[in-house]
């Protein structure tokens, strides 16, 4: 085999690495240096540690249940409470919905756009959305009759704001992944639940294979040979069935 091939293929992941570098590896061993001095500069190992673990603002076990409404241990389970759902489940309604559409790419690719910018202005959006002045989503509440005021601003809003917002950024991430599941999926399986009588079958199947099962059974004849053309024999009645209504 030869090498050189392999080698110019490698020179693809210098421009990938040098951002990786630059903007991940290079921040997180500094911070790690920077944690070992003072604020004079002077270096001060373990000592900083030691300060920092006997402060009882660390170990205060009260510090669990400090704060609106229940601390941030339960602000925590509250955030995976809302927000793993609603991402998982509307990733998936998206996939589903958006699988076949006319201009999907280009719809998948606006709702994708919350994971590709930078969690800096993630943040600087979200605080505009919820601002009382100049929010989208006051704007929505007031042309309800609703009251309004800055989510972010408040400790009994801004975490349900803040919760919002990260659904918004990561709804994307996880419609790619279940688009990218179905389309995996082979059509076979489909055609095996519709012959079952399975419901879901119908939801999760592409929205054009019916055209093209209708196209196919046009263009064969009527013939049973085995059980995938027993299949594609029911496909074929169902569809005409259905044009019939």
């Amino acid at each position: 085999m030869n090498p050189l091939p392999s080698a110019k293929r490698s020179f693809f992941l210098i421009p990938a690495l040098a951002l990786l570098t630059a903007f991940v590896v290079y921040p997180v061993v500094n911070t790690v240096y920077l944690s070992f001095l003072t604020s004079d500069g002077a270096l001060n190992f373990p000592g900083s540690y030691i300060n920092v673990l006997a402060s009882k603002e660390i170990v205060d076990p009260r510090g669990f249940t400090r704060g609106f409404p229940f601390g941030a241990l339960i602000h925590n389970v509250m955030w995976i409470a809302i927000h793993l759902p609603l991402t998982t489940f509307l990733g998936l309604f998206l996939a589903v919905v958006l699988r076949g559409v006319k201009g999907s790419t280009f719809i998948k690719s606006s709702i994708f756009l919350g994971m590709v910018i930078p969690m800096i202005v993630g943040g600087v959006l979200l605080r505009f959305m919820f601002d009382k002045d100049a929010g989208i989503v006051n704007a929505f509440l007031g042309s309800l009759g609703l009251a309004t005021k800055s989510w972010t601003a408040y400790p009994d809003t801004a975490l349900l704001a803040l919760i919002l917002g990260s659904v918004w950024l990561w709804t994307g991430f996880s419609m790619v992944l279940y688009s990218a599941g179905l389309g995996t999926i082979p059509k076979e399986i489909y055609e095996a639940a519709r012959v079952d009588g399975d419901a879901v079958a119908d939801v999760l199947q592409d929205h054009h294979s019916d055209a093209a099962a209708d196209h196919n059974c046009r263009c064969h004849d009527d013939r049973v040979v085995g059980t995938e053309d027993l299949r594609h024999r029911l496909r074929c009645h169902r569809g005409r069935a259905g044009a019939s209504l």
